[in-house]
């Protein structure tokens, strides 16, 4: 009996103001897909990091395959996260690739609509897709994505928390974050190069 292929992609870090975004694809037959729930997989926003980062390696072993794109601060600040989100999209898909039978699970990006990304990215008309609101809520392979995706970036935020020795958080608009650009604008006269200066909560910041 033939496999079914799932392959799950989700995003973290949209709506940072500091460090990257993470856009993460998982491949997985029908038979690693129930391994994955059995293992605890779920949104991983649901998850504390320590249990993340547990599933995280559980993930990688145990799956067919998968993939991160990593996009700086500076690449957001040179495009759209639209835009970025589907050059992610369309390379996971195009790497891991699903055959015919198969499906291809999606979170919601923003408000973009379904025919848009059937029409953008040429999923063939024999591979099932699934884009929806909060599908990591309740598709096990984009469950998994997530976690990788969420994992991946909380590791490129440590990396710099530890250059800059100061911990500002995950680098969402939190006051955390806002002190912490106050602090090292004022001790470098510069702002560090992870900031998103685009982004609409950095420029309302009174300074």
């Amino acid at each position: 009996m033939q496999k079914r292929i799932e392959l799950g992609i989700d995003e973290a870090g949209r709506g940072a103001m500091i460090g990257p975004m993470v856009v993460a694809g998982v491949r997985a037959d029908d038979r690693e897909v129930s391994l994955l729930r059995r293992i605890g997989v779920k949104d991983s926003k649901r998850l504390s990091p320590h249990v993340r980062e547990k599933l995280y390696g559980k993930i990688i072993d145990l799956v067919e395959s998968h993939m991160e794109k990593v996009y700086s601060a500076e690449e957001i600040d040179r495009n759209s996260l639209t835009v970025l989100e589907l050059d992610g999209i369309s390379d996971i898909i195009g790497t891991l690739g699903v055959p015919p039978g198969g499906k291809i699970v999606i979170d919601c990006i923003g408000k973009l609509a379904k025919e848009k990304i059937e029409d953008t990215l040429g999923i063939p008309r024999d591979v099932k897709l699934v884009y929806e609101s909060k599908a990591d809520d309740c598709y096990t392979v984009c469950q998994a994505a997530s976690i990788v995706a969420k994992v991946v970036r909380d590791r490129e935020i440590r990396k710099i928390h530890e250059r800059i020795r100061f911990d500002f958080g995950k680098g969402y608009p939190t006051k955390s974050t806002t002190d912490f650009i106050r602090e090292y604008r004022n001790e470098h006269g510069a702002l560090p190069p992870e900031i998103r200066k685009r982004w609409r909560n950095f420029r309302k910041m009174s300074w």
